[in-house]
């Protein structure tokens, strides 16, 4: 679980929400609430206590993006899923 990368989810949904039913399992899995910004990695997993409302406007995101390299021109595309940003680099 800890080295669960998003494209690992992704392809394996079903799994990862088995692994999850088990309160051992999830109570590992640290709370973003309680957890102070310093000691948080890029990609980790984490647990959010929050509350749901509706909103007015639709929120929108990039579920698939590509990114062009300036130097070589190679391209990549990433996931915009579980993201607060996209990831450029």
């Amino acid at each position: 679980m800890c080295s669960w990368s998003i494209s690992f989810w992704e392809s394996n949904t079903e799994e990862c929400w088995q692994q999850l039913k088990s309160n051992s399992v999830w109570e590992s899995i640290p709370l973003l609430n309680r957890l102070p910004s310093h000691e948080l990695v890029n990609e980790q997993l984490v647990r959010f206590r929050g509350m749901i409302q509706d909103m007015y406007d639709p929120e929108f995101y990039l579920s698939q993006y590509e990114v062009v390299s300036k130097t070589d021109a190679c391209s990549s595309v990433r996931s915009g899923n579980y993201r607060d940003s996209i990831a450029l680099e």
